[in-house]
């Protein structure tokens, strides 16, 4: 899982350091998938110490080595980090050419015309790749999203519609002053998702009380951090 919260302060991005992945053995003449966790495998990039992008690979099979050697083929490109708008379609295309399966995000900030350093969140879900702190005027807005390969804590803090006997009732999305966030605050915030999500998933099994490790991308103005915790 991946989360990102984007407030005035900065934007920080956090995926779980716990990878799944999924085996197919035999027992008895019969077939079934064996469960694999995995700690340690890389989950983000830097580029230039300018953008910053956390990602998961969605191919729960086989994992796949090659993110971090294209990345760096990707940089290459250019003398110096270049605008958002002409990064971005490159690593689309990077992304769709190599056939490269991920949900991520990109932040960083980068001058606008103004010489007014502009934040910059952009959501990877396969080949669609979007600008999501961005209102349909072009506004700037805080929020936070969520990527999961399976619903979880998106269901609990969104709005929804819950089956009740043959009636459908709505459920009110939780309100949150992401304009109002600190960085630790974001850190927090990331940490309390992440472990939801990896709570629920595994509540029935013997990883549901071990703390998981979290790596996080600090996004400022004027500094990238790349930190892991543990919660």
């Amino acid at each position: 899982m991946i989360v990102s919260v984007f407030g005035p302060c900065g934007i920080v991005t956090a995926s779980s350091g716990f990878d799944t992945f999924y085996e197919l053995r035999e027992r008895d003449d019969e077939s079934f998938a064996h469960k694999i966790g995995i700690e340690g495998l890389p989950h983000v990039y830097a580029f230039w110490n300018k953008y910053v992008l956390v990602y998961n690979c969605i191919n729960q099979n086989m994992y796949d080595a090659r993110m971090p050697y294209c990345l760096s083929a990707l940089i290459n490109k250019w003398e110096a980090p270049p605008s958002p708008q002409d990064f971005m379609p490159y690593l689309k295309k990077l992304i769709v050419d190599n056939h490269i399966q991920i949900i991520g995000v990109v932040s960083g900030y980068f001058d606008n015309s103004d010489s007014i350093k502009t934040p910059y969140v952009y959501q990877i879900l396969g080949e669609e790749i979007r600008r999501v702190n961005i209102d349909s005027d072009g506004n700037l807005n805080y929020n936070c999203i969520y990527l999961e390969k399976e619903p979880i804590v998106g269901k609990l803090l969104r709005q929804v519609k819950l089956r009740n006997g043959d009636i459908w009732e709505e459920q009110d999305e939780y309100r949150f002053r992401y304009d109002l966030f600190s960085i630790s605050k974001a850190i927090d915030f990331c940490g309390f998702a992440i472990k939801t999500n990896h709570y629920i998933n595994n509540i029935s099994t013997s990883m549901y009380g071990t703390p998981i490790g979290l790596d996080v991308a600090i996004v400022e103005p004027d500094k990238i951090d790349i930190i892991q915790k543990r919660y």
